[in-house]
């Protein structure tokens, strides 16, 4: 059962750099990268509003038979996770290095500031945790790949020792990721994902409203949270289709940690809403989304030539000077959510552009241009198509 980095024979397109500029206002960067990550290498280089859980804490009950010694656990408890912390064994137990992994956090005293999260804003931690985890921190692509030959995670890392390697497995990503969210006072998750090819484990948050009820993943290297349901569409376009996910929820009972397997679920034609696919997502959003396009787009091109107009219609295109282009943007429909539609879109502008100068646009040539059509391409699959007209004087 041999996987290659997370078993996804991973199509990492790398667009997501610009999130820094959507948080943080520094300066942005988009980088397209297409990789498949392989056996041999030992690194891989990263890319250059929730409540809290309003699960109230569970209260241990026992019931005890006249003349009887046995402790009977209720029901509701019998998934909650029992994790001997006191030896390192824990770190070769996914699930006991859930509750150990995370508690280390609190007792090393780690802060979220240094996984480069500053904000209060319960919607924004979880953006400058990817972001950070993505730019900041490598692959361990050797032992992540070890860890699929053998089935199982090993030697699995604490939060400051991840942050001291600057390198880990995808079990070290989702500790660290899950003890920022705790800390936090966000939903927090971590999930497993049993594929065809091997298993995973992500750190993961909840965002529950009244009509709107989903899980989200950070899923190195993208620097956006991603839906579960688009996670389990990426890994089926990379040919590892999902078999079971896992659903560990934590929460802390004064100062101590538990967690809890919550649920086992399997994706087919009925699903829960928080596994709602990403595609399902956009199609019930797409009108704002070409109305945010119609606001980002312009705001990208004019960064490199202000002169370049945004106009609503052809008729108001000089049709002698007029050209067509169009651009496919790889997996963008599966990383889309409602929540983050904003850096989204900021993400998908940015991604069109260096498409658009591939395709041989010229900004700089550019008098006006109007956008066409955004939707999702019928040329590449779970890519966005992007088309514009613009006036491109020759001269």
């Amino acid at each position: 059962m041999r996987r290659k980095a997370l078993a996804l024979s991973l199509l990492v397109i790398l667009l997501a750099s610009v999130v820094s500029g959507c948080i943080g206002g520094g300066g942005t960067k988009t980088i397209t990268v297409t990789k498949t990550i392989g056996p041999e290498e030992d690194t891989s280089t990263p890319t250059s509003s929730a409540s809290p859980s309003s699960m109230a804490t569970e209260t241990h009950t026992t019931t005890s038979e006249a003349m009887a010694t046995e402790t009977v656990t209720p029901p509701e408890d019998k998934n909650v996770i029992q994790a001997d912390c006191s030896e390192d064994s824990w770190k070769n137990d996914y699930e006991q290095a859930i509750v150990c992994g995370v508690q280390e956090g609190f007792r090393d005293l780690v802060v979220p500031s240094d996984f480069g999260v500053h904000t209060n804003n319960k919607t924004k931690v979880p953006l400058e945790f990817a972001e950070f985890l993505g730019n900041k921190i490598y692959l361990d692509v050797k032992k992540e790949n070890q860890s699929m030959i053998q089935g199982e995670y090993f030697g699995i890392q604490t939060p400051i020792e991840l942050l001291m390697h600057r390198k880990g497995t995808y079990a070290d990503f989702a500790i660290a990721g899950a003890y920022v969210f705790l800390y936090e006072g966000l939903d927090t998750y971590v999930i497993y994902i049993k594929t065809e090819k091997g298993i995973g484990l992500f750190p993961g948050f909840r965002f529950k409203e009244k009509y709107y009820d989903r899980i989200f993943v950070v899923y190195w290297p993208y620097l956006i949270p991603i839906t579960l349901g688009g996670t389990v569409e990426l890994l089926n376009i990379a040919g590892d289709p999902v078999q079971e996910i896992k659903l560990y929820h934590l929460w802390r009972d004064g100062g101590s940690v538990k967690a809890k397997l919550e649920t086992s679920v399997e994706p087919g034609p009925l699903i829960p809403a928080y596994l709602t696919s990403a595609s399902s997502d956009y199609f019930d959003n797409q009108g704002w989304v070409k109305l945010d396009m119609m606001e980002k787009l312009p705001e990208v091109l004019q960064q490199d030539n202000p002169q370049c107009k945004y106009v609503e219609s052809t008729d108001d295109i000089y049709y002698r000077n007029l050209k067509e282009y169009e651009v496919n943007v790889p997996l963008m429909l599966y990383l889309y959510s409602k929540t983050y539609q904003d850096q989204w879109t900021d993400i998908l502008a940015k991604a069109a552009y260096e498409y658009l100068k591939q395709q041989g646009f010229d900004v700089q040539k550019c008098r006006k241009f109007t956008l066409l059509d955004v939707s999702p391409s019928v040329f590449v699959k779970g890519g966005m198509y992007i088309r514009i007209y613009a006036e491109m004087p020759e001269s």
